[in-house]
């Protein structure tokens, strides 16, 4: 058009050299205003709406794929178990009550019971009994600090909510679910780095707080020292 424009309006006028120059910068002009015209409303929403459809579609695909044959794969458990533990972490975080009833062998054999009680207001109470229900003694407990009583030892995982939180801290694996007492239990075992299982619990799905704990080689935190013994732990909140 604009060729046919100067053909027609410059030949008579201007000399070859000049016309040519100017539609020189006529071309240049065209082409800039080309370059900067912005892109129509309705061509960026087209795009933004077919990247939402292209992610609703991985979604649904992803969903499909997790849950296909309605029974768990592995990475659709993985999801679920770090939810769960993080879920787990919270809230025992911000629990105010703890009771614990645990049995734990200690490394003379001796099969000892513990029954704490827990309260972010005034601290830990124990009671420790033999196999017999005789109480051997009753400790208090501070929530933190390094003066922990020697009988307490065996039980410093489960004082207060913060030593079972960082007692269930490695890695979280599904196991099962199933129903107790009219809830549903979801059954995990943690995982220390090199792939070994360093025990399993059950946490109760409609509170999201550990219900079981079930151990049967023990480290101690301050020693270091493990051995095969059996340890189980019931939990209340």
């Amino acid at each position: 058009m604009i060729d046919d424009l100067l053909k027609k309006t410059l030949d008579d006028d201007l000399p070859p050299d000049v016309a040519a120059a100017m539609k020189s910068r006529f071309d240049r002009f065209r082409e800039r205003s080309r370059r900067k015209r912005p892109r129509p409303a309705f061509r960026a929403l087209l795009s933004l709406k077919t990247a939402w459809a292209a992610v609703s579609v991985l979604m649904l695909v992803l969903g499909g794929f997790l849950q296909g044959s309605g029974s768990p794969n592995a990475l659709s458990g993985r999801i679920a178990a770090i939810g769960t533990a993080q879920t787990v972490s919270r809230l025992l975080t911000s629990a105010e009550t703890m009771s614990c009833s645990a049995r734990i062998q200690r490394s003379d054999g001796t099969v000892l019971s513990y029954e704490i009680e827990w309260r972010r207001s005034s601290g830990t109470s124990v009671a420790i009994l033999r196999p017999d229900g005789t109480t051997i003694g009753k400790f208090e407990a501070a929530e933190s600090g390094g003066n922990l009583d020697p009988a307490l030892q065996d039980a410093a995982s489960l004082l207060n909510p913060s030593a079972v939180r960082d007692l269930l801290s490695e890695n979280w694996r599904p196991v099962r679910t199933s129903r107790d007492g009219g809830g549903e239990v979801g059954t995990f075992s943690a995982l220390a780095p090199d792939g070994r299982t360093v025990l399993e619990f059950d946490v109760d799905v409609g509170a999201y707080l550990p219900v079981r704990i079930r151990r049967s080689v023990i480290a101690l935190p301050e020693t270091g020292e493990a051995g095969n013994r059996l340890w189980e732990a019931r939990l209340a909140f």
